[in-house]
């Protein structure tokens, strides 16, 4: 065959494909999609002190504000779930259900920064890791007026 362009994007995609699928079909993720993992453990365990620690707090007179903060990796998705729960980050649904039965206040900011024009310009380079002076700067403006709302109610 003749070398094309099209050819080249053809088996470029075919070999990404087939990454993809072995990364799918790795033993890891393999009992990862089927629940075979310690983070249902550790997600009874986060629920456990919570709990604990919401009372403690409430005994004190005081109010909780609960602040999820997603991995960059959720922003670069766009807030989608990954296919196989692997991380606290798959488990998002379940911990702010279980935040919103204990009647404690929620601060999203994983919706903060996808409500952003350019969400992906909160993180250094549009990558991995924390976030640049500006997210940060944007997570302080977002507590303090959930704190304020907080207040009010």
């Amino acid at each position: 065959k003749k070398y094309s362009k099209k050819n080249s994007k053809k088996k470029k995609a075919g070999r990404n494909w087939r990454l993809t699928l072995s990364n799918i079909l790795t033993l890891y993720h393999v009992r990862s999609g089927l629940g075979f993992t310690s983070i249902g453990i550790e997600l009874d365990l986060f629920t456990e002190v919570f709990v604990t620690f919401k009372n403690r707090i409430e005994r004190e007179g005081q109010k909780m504000l609960f602040v999820f903060i997603p991995d960059t990796t959720s922003i670069q998705r766009g807030g989608r779930r990954s296919l196989f729960p692997t991380s606290y980050e798959d488990f998002k649904p379940e911990v702010i259900k279980m935040v919103r039965s204990a009647n404690v206040g929620i601060l999203d900011f994983e919706e903060v920064l996808l409500s952003q024009k350019d969400p992906l310009s909160y993180i250094p380079f549009r990558g991995h890791g924390h976030f640049t002076e500006e997210g940060y700067a944007l997570m302080a403006k977002s507590i303090k007026a959930k704190i304020r709302e907080m207040s009010v109610q």
